[in-house]
């Protein structure tokens, strides 16, 4: 779910000149909150990226 969306993301910070460190962890910041929220893309509003903020707030240190 959201591959190309996470690839073309990837592709533009690259394309952007961004470092390594970005274009890697980047995308995977992107995808775990899209797998949280569980939302297409044109449905993600404020208070699901609150939601989320406040999951990784209150998680258990990983």
């Amino acid at each position: 779910m959201f591959e190309d969306e996470i690839y073309n993301y990837r592709k533009e910070l690259e394309n952007l000149g961004y470092s390594k460190s970005i274009v890697n962890n980047y995308p995977k910041y992107v995808q775990s909150f899209l797998e949280f929220t569980q939302e297409l893309l044109e449905n993600i509003n404020e208070e699901h990226i609150k939601n989320y903020s406040n999951y990784l707030q209150n998680r258990p240190n990983q």
